[in-house]
């Protein structure tokens, strides 16, 4: 059995710069899940989603919603296994006992093979031993140790074979970024994380990032899916095809009393308080400006 795993697409408005010029994200976002769908189904492998289906946690756009339910309707033998991410959440995941509904739900609904793991504490078992748990993101860690606990409890699943997919911050990311949760993890195979965009691994914990250039802050990474095959035990990383964020061209750097403002390819940003003193010891670069632009996205 094959198991296509991938996080954080991310559906949503808006425009990017890159390599093939300004681009819709939204059609980038749906040629990617056409993407991983049809890969798929080439291998015959079920699909594992880790989180962030939608950009939005408040506002769905119904262009987006429609059209993906109709792309994944459309790959009707494909079976998907998805937790949601905070950015699939209108409201705050604080209790596993009381999950709330997010944008996923409505997916689950319109899509038969569509399989939303938010509420189910069973894992899904694979051929050769496989077996895969689901905790969706929580808001706070007593949440997540909560949902953490039973699946530990269930001591005949945990398996050398038993996986995780999650969606959380974890240690040893590669944007340094201190965890979100408390628990071990050793006990697994391997864990299969989303959230984090830029992919990495970290003793087993597997951080698989987005599959495309989303935002400058990807600009010059490599992203992927990942593709488990369970027959032989091996795990590959496959890139898709995406256009690519290039660095923007430093357009002016106009430094006043109290604020610096910053043009890169026509876009105009002003700084002040902690951005300002860095600013002006050194000269501005399109790195100055990715790592500025990821804070504020």
């Amino acid at each position: 059995m094959k198991v296509l795993f991938f996080s954080d697409l991310h559906l949503g408005t808006g425009f990017i710069k890159t390599s093939e010029g300004s681009v819709d994200r939204l059609e980038i976002g749906l040629d990617i899940l056409d993407q991983v769908l049809k890969l798929a189904q080439e291998l015959g492998a079920l699909v594992v989603f880790g989180g962030d289906f939608f950009d939005s946690p408040i506002m769905v756009p119904i262009k987006a919603m429609i059209r993906a339910i109709n792309l994944m309707n459309s790959y009707p033998g494909v079976p998907v296994y998805a937790i949601s991410g905070n950015h699939d959440l209108a409201a705050k995941a604080l209790d596993p006992d009381n999950y709330p509904e997010t944008s996923l739900d409505v997916i689950a609904e319109s899509v038969s093979q569509f399989k939303l793991m938010n509420k189910t504490e069973g894992p899904v078992f694979l051929d050769n031993g496989y077996a895969i748990n689901f905790i969706p993101f929580f808001d706070n860690k007593e949440a997540f140790s909560k949902a953490f606990e039973r699946i530990m409890s269930h001591e005949n699943l945990m398996g050398e074979k038993s996986l995780l997919v999650i969606h959380q911050t974890p240690e040893g990311n590669l944007l340094n970024l201190p965890s979100d949760f408390e628990a071990d993890l050793s006990s697994f195979h391997r864990v299969f994380c989303g959230h984090i965009h830029k992919p990495g691994f970290h003793k087993n914990v597997l951080v698989m990032g987005n599959p495309y250039h989303r935002d400058a802050g990807d600009r010059g990474q490599e992203k992927f899916v990942y593709v488990l095959d369970t027959k032989v035990e091996e795990l590959a990383a496959i890139s898709l095809k995406y256009p690519e964020i290039v660095s923007p061209a430093l357009e002016s750097f106009t430094p006043s009393d109290e604020t610096v403002s910053l043009e890169f390819d026509g876009d105009v940003i002003e700084l002040g308080g902690d951005f300002l003193p860095i600013l002006e010891a050194n000269s501005p670069t399109p790195d100055h400006f990715d790592f500025i632009k990821t804070l504020i996205i």
